[in-house]
């Protein structure tokens, strides 16, 4: 049966927090009560956790490992899905996935966020793609995205760059031709191959922004950030601050974009992640799955509300510290994850379930 009037009311309160019209926790509990009631794989193990609160906090909620979507379909109890968003699986053979029954959540709260911290000031402006054309890579949420947001905010349909064999030989003839300030949308694998074969600096127009959104996973060679982002503004003429991270991933529906904080004690530029309202970020301590105080490392969790009808808490494998001006990465967790951080494979097969 689809629950169409659930889904839709759902949907309704997550709209209503992410325009300031409801708080995060009446957004948190309608989420809670709808996938209770609907999502009968993370209902069961909520209760086996013994969560019952129908007014949970951000740290009540329990999480699940990302590497579960690459054994067990999260998603409410409907027949066909809108759309399946997939990992590129390429460093553990499993691709995860995530159905979705409706994007709606995800476009709204994808716009409202890019708008606030990209663009403030409503302008449109033309938009460079050095990523997959969701034409021809239909699973991608980074590409799904890219488009939504180019239809909103951006001038014209610029063509898509990035291919399995890396830019389009098109991407570097389009650079000299730019002649407005641009927003760049790259992996940070499309932008290595670009920095590796430009033959002379190309200053991009004054204002251009490049977003850097990840994506070095199954790469014979990662370069590290701080050098890749060198490289690219001196390659393309950019000074730091136009040089911005997008974090997300497949199992998430929100993003977080990074901004220049003055770090208090040692007087220099620190490049922390900031979420939408309507996405906590918690960091866990591994042994014992409970957050750790503000500004301790931890692995990172979300709390993701535009997740409506798949998982609201997803506990990552990513490093990192959360503070009050944003959030800290600091990498991967070496090797496995403690299971106190959240429903793992290994869990479901030590039960039988899978």
């Amino acid at each position: 049966m689809f629950h169409v009037k659930q889904l839709h009311a759902t949907t309704e309160v997550v709209l209503r927090v992410m325009a300031g019209e409801a708080s995060f926790d009446a957004g948190l509990a309608a989420v809670v009560a709808y996938q209770r009631q609907f999502n009968g794989p993370l209902a069961a193990y909520w209760k086996r956790r013994g969560f019952t609160t129908e007014q949970p906090t951000a740290g009540e909620v329990p999480a699940v490992m990302t590497d579960l979507f690459r054994s067990v379909r999260l998603t409410s109890s409907e027949a066909e899905p809108t759309m399946v968003f997939r990992t590129s699986g390429t460093t553990s053979g499993a691709r995860g996935e995530h159905w979705r029954l409706s994007t709606t959540a995800y476009d709204a709260g994808a716009a409202r966020h890019f708008a606030a911290m990209v663009l403030p000031d409503g302008e449109r402006r033309r938009f460079v793609k050095w990523c997959f054309d969701p034409a021809e890579v239909a699973d991608s949420s980074l590409s799904h995205m890219v488009a939504d947001l180019e239809r909103r905010f951006g001038i014209g349909a610029a063509p898509w760059q990035l291919s399995s064999e890396g830019l389009r030989a098109e991407a570097l003839d389009e650079l000299s031709a730019l002649q407005e300030p641009v927003v760049v949308f790259t992996t940070a694998f499309a932008l290595s191959w670009l920095l590796e074969r430009l033959e002379a600096p190309v200053a991009l127009p004054a204002g251009s922004l490049l977003i850097e959104t990840g994506g070095f996973k199954g790469k014979s060679r990662e370069i590290p950030r701080d050098e890749l982002y060198a490289a690219a503004q001196a390659a393309l003429g950019l000074p730091d601050t136009a040089m911005l991270s997008e974090y997300s991933m497949t199992e998430l529906s929100s993003q977080l974009y990074s901004r220049q904080v003055i770090d208090g004690l040692a007087g220099a530029a620190q490049r922390l992640l900031v979420p939408p309202a309507w996405c906590r970020v918690l960091a866990i301590d591994p042994a014992t799955g409970r957050p750790v105080a503000e500004g301790e490392e931890g692995l990172l969790r979300f709390i993701d509300l535009a997740n409506v009808e798949t998982v609201v808490a997803v506990q990552t494998a990513d490093r990192g510290r959360v503070t009050p001006d944003g959030v800290e990465l600091l990498g991967r967790a070496p090797g496995a994850v403690a299971r106190g951080c959240g429903l793992s494979v290994e869990e479901l097969r030590e039960r039988g379930d899978l």
